[in-house]
């Protein structure tokens, strides 16, 4: 059961977003994905932002409350569990820092895949 699936890397959330989680997990269009997210292009080999094809794809993304406290999400697995997709992934907390921030765990997913999209997180102690 388990599906295929992309980490999306070097995007971040606006800071106009200020639930604590997405309401709605899938994002299958540019326009609601611009609403919600920027990219953060750095130099280097693996600088550009994951590309996002919205006619073959679309994006679950998950999302945990602003901290001061260095905070990462890690995708565990993919599935089809019935008629849902299962997105579950694992929090590790690190170091306190001097800057808020706001997690992102986001993946690429094919279009292909269809069914009602869960995100389970789960703390690693």
């Amino acid at each position: 059961n388990a599906i295929d699936y992309v980490v999306a890397e070097r995007h971040f959330i606006k800071n106009t977003f200020k639930a604590d989680h997405f309401a709605e997990p899938k994002i299958e269009t540019q326009a609601a994905f611009d609403k919600l997210f920027g990219v953060a292009a750095v130099m280097g080999e693996n600088g550009m932002p994951t590309k996002i094809d919205f006619a073959k794809q679309y994006v679950i993304a998950a999302t945990e409350k602003e901290s001061y406290i260095e905070t990462q999400l890690v995708p565990t697995s993919l599935t089809k569990e019935g008629e849902n997709v299962v997105l579950k992934y694992t929090i590790k907390r690190g170091a306190k820092t001097t800057a808020i921030t706001k997690p992102l765990l986001m993946i690429v997913v094919d279009k292909s895949v269809t069914g009602k999209v869960i995100v389970e997180g789960s703390e690693v102690k």
